[in-house]
């Protein structure tokens, strides 16, 4: 991923900035290391902004939604959707900053990798 992309790492909620980590492995450089993986799946919004992007309220609104590192609190972004749903904005911006991990995915992207 992409270290330090908070003001405070009390901000989870759809953070800023962040990309996604090395891919899934048990091939880890270290031997105390089972196993890297990702803790949920890149692009499901962790929650939504108080307005959702239909212009209606968020029922299950929560602060943190809105922190100043949240995606959605500046005006020129879109609101982020309800937790759970597909946050398009998110994973492009996950995608643009992700550090793979290894060299050949990096090329990948590089060369145009699309998603089916």
């Amino acid at each position: 991923g992409k270290p330090d992309a908070r003001a405070s790492c009390s901000n989870w909620c759809n953070p800023r900035g962040n990309g996604v980590g090395h891919v899934p492995t048990t091939a880890t450089p270290d031997p105390r290391i089972d196993a890297l993986y990702w803790l949920k799946t890149p692009g499901e919004s962790d929650g939504c902004t108080s307005t959702l992007p239909d212009g209606s309220s968020c029922p299950r609104f929560d602060q943190m939604c809105e922190s100043a590192d949240s995606i959605g609190s500046q005006a020129s972004e879109p609101r982020a959707p309800e937790a759970g749903l597909w946050f398009d904005y998110q994973i492009k911006q996950l995608a643009e900053n992700a550090d793979l991990g290894d060299p050949a995915w990096v090329q990948k992207y590089d060369a145009g990798l699309q998603c089916r």
